[in-house]
Order: C-alpha cells, then structure tokens, then sequence
C-alpha cells in the first residue's frame, strides 16, 4: 500500500529497469565500520545528521579505518533488521525506498 498509488510504483519500476547495471552494494568493514561509529554516536543524542558530534564528517570517519578508491555515498537510514533479514536485505530496502520516495 503507498500513499501515491500503484502508477507511482509502476513509474518507479519503468525508471528502475531503464538504469544501466552497476553491479552489487559491496559492504566493507570499514565503511561498516565507519557507520557503526556514527550510530553510536547519533543515537543517544537522536541527531538525524551525517556530521559527527566531534565535527566529522562521512569522508573523516571512512579514512580512519583505511582509504576508500572508489566512489561512496552517504545514507542514513533508520530501518532495523527483521527477524532473519540479511544486512544486504536491509540496504536493498533502504535503496528500495529512495527510488520509491512515497509520501514526499
């Protein structure tokens, strides 16, 4: 059930399957890393920001677990894995949301 309708997922499916492929969402341990760092910190303070409370931003807390030679891109997303749901499950629904954008 969306807010929009079924020809909003529809429209998102058609602009979906018209992207080249990029391949798979490859998790590392220091981006994982990285963003655990960051949870721990935005929790207590329930902060919704990519900007740490020491002042660092996504860039400062990838390079302190290693160098990063590709591109990378920052989400925030406040999801929580169900019960038997994978991490890649869980970053699939995360893109899965941004494409289908309902309610905004």
């Amino acid at each position: 059930r969306t807010s929009e309708g079924q020809e909003a997922v529809k429209s998102c499916i058609r602009f979906v399957n018209t992207q080249p492929h990029v391949g798979a969402v490859e998790l590392r341990a220091g981006l994982r890393l990285a963003a655990s760092d960051h949870a721990a910190d935005i929790g207590p303070r329930s902060s919704t920001g990519i900007q740490g409370s020491d002042g660092s931003t996504p860039s400062d807390r990838v390079q302190r677990y290693g160098a990063w030679k590709r591109s990378r891109a920052t989400l925030l997303y406040f999801g929580q894995l169900r019960d038997g749901q994978s991490m890649t499950n869980l970053v699939d629904d995360a893109l899965l949301s941004l494409a289908i954008d309902d309610g905004v």
